[in-house]
């Protein structure tokens, strides 16, 4: 009976845990967002709470957490704060982390950074000219668009090799992080 010589009641403090850990934070991506490539790694933050003994990751083919992505990966540590992933090519992903303790209660983060999937290079879709067509000397200069099929990011100082006689190139002045250059 409880209380009784060696009875738990008598021998030991009984403590219920419903408190919940701390949410994970910080959630993101090793890689910037489009990358191009389809391997991936989701980086995050733990749990501060002292009591953590697992960890699980949700991810999600959407930026805004609501079609889940595969189950719910158990990832059996409470140390952990990466995952590989595998994405698709034009896919956005997300994705959230359950902070689980002791006692089995657990707290699900908030949504992470979207990362989006893109391993198509851009084409060039047309080239444009705001200057009539004709005959200009040095040092005419002839504006050129250059207009690609998604955003691309200039690195250095590219140029275009014209069909003219002699040869002559047109250099870059504007429009990186755009699709018209």
């Amino acid at each position: 009976s409880p209380g009784a010589a060696n009875s738990l009641g008598a021998n030991k403090a009984i403590v219920i845990d419903t408190t919940a850990p701390n949410a994970a934070t910080s959630l993101g991506w090793v890689q910037a967002s489009p990358y191009n490539s389809t391997s991936v790694t989701a980086s995050w933050t733990k749990s501060n709470s002292a009591d953590l003994t697992n960890q699980k990751i949700q991810f999600y083919s959407s930026g805004t957490c609501t079609t889940a992505s595969g189950s719910l990966i158990d990832l059996s540590s409470a140390t952990t704060q990466s995952q590989a992933f595998t994405g698709v090519n034009g896919t956005t992903y997300t994705f959230k982390i359950t902070s689980i303790d002791a006692a089995g209660n657990s707290t699900v983060s908030a949504c992470s950074s979207s990362m989006i999937i893109d391993t198509t290079a851009p084409t060039v879709s047309s080239v444009t000219t705001s200057t009539a067509g004709g005959t200009y000397g040095v040092p005419t200069v002839v504006n050129v668009t250059v207009n690609f099929s998604e955003s691309v990011t200039v690195v250095g100082t590219p140029t275009i090799t014209l069909n003219t006689s002699p040869a002559r190139s047109a250099s870059y002045v504007s429009g990186s992080d755009s699709s018209a250059l």
